[in-house]
């Protein structure tokens, strides 16, 4: 993770594999709440991609005591975006 404003590394994880042990949540989720550990609680922003991104991660980051907001993209196959919002522009 680096700071936008100073551009130095605040802090890093080590690549995630098949061993790695998510204590029964998704991978996904255990990597973004250990990597985020050192900013929960001081309202910041994460911006991430698809592979990260999802709606329960965000909603869940932006209860306390973390007080984090996400900035991602989603793939247009989750289940949990509405039908109406992928309606393609004529």
């Amino acid at each position: 993770m680096c700071d936008v404003g100073t551009k130095y590394m605040v802090n890093a994880i080590s690549y995630l594999d098949s061993h790695t042990q998510a204590k029964g949540i998704p991978l996904t989720s255990y990597f973004i709440e250990d990597f985020t550990r050192s900013i929960h609680g001081t309202n910041r922003n994460i911006t991430m991609d698809n592979w990260f991104a999802s709606i329960p991660l965000s909603e869940k980051k932006f209860m306390q005591p973390m007080y984090l907001t996400i900035v991602g993209a989603l793939r247009k196959n989750k289940k949990v975006i509405l039908p109406e919002l992928l309606q393609l522009r004529s």
